[in-house]
């Protein structure tokens, strides 16, 4: 925050804040929601708020809370954590099921962008030729 030229810091609970006011924030911390009031608060206190898979998330203009990060795992589709496709640890959110990363144990396929599953007992990294790591 710029104040009479000098920069302050931002509240504590927040990650940016308003330019007038080091209390009013604009955007918190991951693992924190982001109230219309411009407070944050531990999404661990407010688990029920936001949905499954999220890990920070705004309170919209009608009240209904939005998320805006997932956790590995989930995609973010219209405010909504979804579950990736088994076998992602990350995914796109513009090609619904289109797999980024794998989950140890499978491997990623480039032509149908999905994760298939090593399928070798112990296996922890492999491609298509077989296991890297035991």
């Amino acid at each position: 925050m710029l104040n009479n030229g000098l920069c302050e810091t931002c509240s504590p609970t927040c990650l940016t804040c308003s330019s007038t006011n080091r209390n009013l924030c604009t955007s918190c911390a991951v693992g924190n929601v982001l109230y219309m009031n411009g407070t944050c608060q531990l999404l661990s206190q407010t688990t029920s708020i936001c949905s499954l898979g999220c890990n920070s998330c705004i309170q919209s203009a009608s009240s209904t809370y939005m998320c805006t990060i997932c956790s590995t795992g989930f995609m973010l589709f219209q405010g909504f954590c979804i579950p990736c496709p088994v076998g992602c640890a990350q995914c796109r959110s513009q090609h619904l099921g289109a797999c980024l990363s794998c989950v140890p144990g499978y491997f990623f396929n480039a032509a149908t962008q999905t994760c298939s599953s090593c399928n070798i007992l112990g296996c922890y990294k492999c491609n298509t030729l077989g296991c890297n790591q035991c």
